[in-house]
């Protein structure tokens, strides 16, 4: 296909239009960023949680939290049993709708439990739009 007729095409213009478009708000999302980590050193500096713009404020909240081990740490499954032991299980756990969704779709539940479980869901469209890495039109 010739250059002019093949950037004239539907589907090459909204390929390039998107492509544009995630880019600027990548650039964008980076400078929120850092612009963010900004008001954080700031409001340290200054010791304060409000700052005030022209039009717009800003509240920057600091708090101390407790961090967990993640999934994939060694660590996590000695606190799994240690809350397990407790007793505590179900009252900090949640269903992972997710892991579900893939356990059906791999036919690991047996038929009864297969037909209570999708009563509560929906058939639901998935669309992902995305561009792989590294793909580009050969010239």
């Amino acid at each position: 296909m010739p250059p002019k007729e093949y950037l004239a095409d539907d589907g090459v213009t909204l390929v390039n239009k998107y492509t544009a478009v995630w880019n600027k708000l990548k650039d964008i999302e980076m400078e929120k960023e850092e612009i963010r980590a900004d008001l954080i050193a700031y409001a340290k500096k200054e010791d304060m949680e409000i700052i005030k713009g022209s039009d717009h404020t800003v509240k920057v909240t600091f708090r101390e939290r407790l961090k967990f081990p993640n999934a994939d740490d060694p660590k996590r499954r000695e606190l799994e049993k240690i809350v397990r032991d407790a007793g505590l299980w179900n009252e900090v756990s949640r269903l992972d709708t997710n892991a579900l969704e893939k356990a059906v779709d791999l036919g690991k539940l047996d038929e009864c439990v297969l037909e209570k479980v999708k009563q509560f869901s929906s058939p639901e469209e998935s669309v992902i739009v995305s561009q792989p890495r590294g793909v580009k039109e050969e010239e």
